[in-house]
């Protein structure tokens, strides 16, 4: 290494003559602006701001610190052999080598990193206020994942529909469907959501006094379904609210998120925090690797919630039923829970969370009915001889129009009695 900076010391001409010295500051002073632009757009967009130089950039630093700190040990006379020069470098330049592939090849990345391309914390809200809503600009929006693109209308209130009617016509049922991804229909078109497809299946029987509203967006969860509907939907007096509930909503949504505590009195929401780490995981592959070794998930968690976490998101899932129920009697409405499974649920014929707690809970408030798909879906498979491939995408985990056309079917069945009283429940 010495014998570098000998020959750096009495210069080299490139055409022109430099030294070290000036390498040095040359090399820290684009180091410096590529970190001051970094560290710029991650401010204004955060983790998605991180692309495929931002993996290989630590080992350039680490590379150029080396490098410096070795300048100054050898002009105050200690020298830094060979061998421990080519160590350091040989290992820089083979974890940025590990980078690289890791990379290319999408291993560790995660699910939204599959699917759009780019890291988002799941500790970062995905909307910055109360309400989990689609940008009005264009009143459409696109899900577009590897698999397929869909686009996708925006109604008034930033929901994935045309406009609702206000008022709806005498002796008319109104069916406000509530969830996340799985109400909205990611993975199909925007009519062949499981609302739509029920919407449809009325209309093939002559029912024409029910009016159905899809209220679902991807990314909330119950409790920004309840504040949605609380502070901004009553005004469409549903008389049945359907509100989807699975194992994610519990134990990726809730054990991150919170309960209603998210939601700040200034009008932001503020999620659990993050482990300190995050920004080594979303920023190294590698890392991910060395936590993956220590049994942390995706959600940056051990697997499994504790015993503390599930009695924390029970009380917080109690509180929530609480002023759900509270608000349906208030205002005559009925409320259809419906737990719906994933596609590795069906495959075990379980949940990963149980449930059982909760349909014990609401059994005897008469505003509450509870649907358990997951049985319906495993006679439904079992009478056609399908299997669950034939109702998700292979990759991203989401119902095709074969699985909301299930969904909307078995969920419509639940339902149907109401449907079949005379009159509204509605009360304002």
């Amino acid at each position: 290494m010495h014998k570098l900076f000998v020959y750096l010391e009495k210069k080299v001409t490139i055409p022109i003559t430099i030294s070290a010295s000036l390498i040095i500051w040359l090399a820290a002073m684009m180091l410096s602006f590529y970190f001051c632009w970094e560290a710029y757009w991650i401010s204004k967009v955060g983790y998605p701001a991180i692309k495929w130089h931002t993996h290989l950039a630590p080992y350039l630093y680490m590379g150029f610190f080396f490098f410096a700190i070795s300048w100054i040990l050898y002009k105050r006379g200690v020298k830094v052999s060979n061998e421990a020069a080519l160590l350091v470098y040989s290992i820089l330049f083979s974890m940025a080598f590990i980078e690289w592939i890791l990379v290319l090849s999408g291993y560790n990345k995660t699910y939204m990193e599959k699917v759009s391309g780019l890291y988002n914390s799941i500790y970062v809200p995905p909307s910055p206020g109360w309400y989990r809503t689609w940008d009005l600009k264009g009143r459409k929006h696109t899900i577009s994942k590897p698999e397929y693109s869909y686009d996708r209308p925006t109604n008034a209130e930033g929901l994935p529909d045309i406009d609702w009617k206000v008022t709806g016509a005498k002796g008319q049922k109104r069916v406000l469907t509530l969830g996340d991804s799985f109400t909205e229909g990611d993975g199909a078109p925007y009519d062949s959501s499981y609302p739509a497809q029920m919407a449809h299946m009325l209309k093939m029987t002559g029912d024409s006094l029910c009016y159905i509203m899809n209220g679902g967006v991807c990314g909330s969860d119950p409790f920004y379904n309840y504040v949605q509907l609380r502070d901004r939907l009553l005004q469409y007096e549903p008389d049945i609210v359907v509100q989807s509930w699975g194992s994610e909503d519990m134990l990726t949504d809730i054990v991150v998120r919170g309960g209603l505590e998210r939601f700040q009195s200034d009008g932001s929401v503020r999620f659990k925090s993050a482990p300190w780490w995050e920004p080594l995981y979303a920023a190294s592959y590698i890392s991910r690797e060395f936590f993956s070794v220590l049994d942390y998930n995706q959600l940056l968690r051990k697997d499994g919630a504790t015993q503390a976490e599930l009695d924390e998101m029970n009380v917080s899932t109690r509180a929530l039923l609480d002023k759900y129920i509270a608000l349906c009697r208030q205002h005559g409405m009925k409320l259809i829970i419906v737990f719906h499974p994933q596609k590795g649920e069906i495959t075990e014929k379980k949940y990963r969370y149980d449930f059982e707690w909760m349909v014990n809970y609401v059994r005897t408030c008469p505003e509450v009915q509870v649907v358990d798909l997951l049985p319906l879906y495993l006679q439904h498979i079992e009478r056609q001889h399908t299997s669950e491939n034939d109702y998700f995408w292979p990759y991203d985990g989401h119902h095709n129009s074969n699985g909301y056309n299930l969904m909307a079917a078995t969920t419509l069945a639940a339902i149907r009695p109401l449907l079949a009283d005379t009159g509204s429940h509605y009360r304002p």
